[in-house]
């Protein structure tokens, strides 16, 4: 994304026509090194066991993540951005309060 636009114009921009393969490629990157990470620390683990006990499902091991994260393509996340910030949002702006001049 272009340096100067805000969040909800990277938003609108991303709904339209998805991500460059540079951004898209930077996404993937910073997934793969969070994952490394995890995967280090025992964090990755211990989210995976907690989800497979909540869910009761089968416990997967990480090279099925770093697949998935090879497979993201702008699509995707073009997808994902039109469900999650569609037409259907709210703008809110916070204004700072007024001062007691008196104080």
């Amino acid at each position: 994304m272009r340096a100067g636009y805000s969040s909800a114009n990277c938003f609108w921009l991303i709904t339209k026509s998805g991500v460059s393969e540079k951004d898209l490629n930077k996404v993937k990157e910073t997934q793969k090194n969070d994952l490394e990470v995890s995967l280090k620390e025992n964090a990755y683990w211990t989210n995976e066991l907690t989800n497979d006990i909540v869910n009761k499902s089968k416990i997967e091991i990480g090279i099925k993540d770093f697949e998935q994260i090879k497979k993201l393509t702008s699509k995707e996340i073009q997808k994902a951005a039109r469900k999650f910030f569609g037409q259907n949002y709210a703008r809110l702006v916070l204004l700072p309060e007024k001062q007691d001049m008196a104080q």
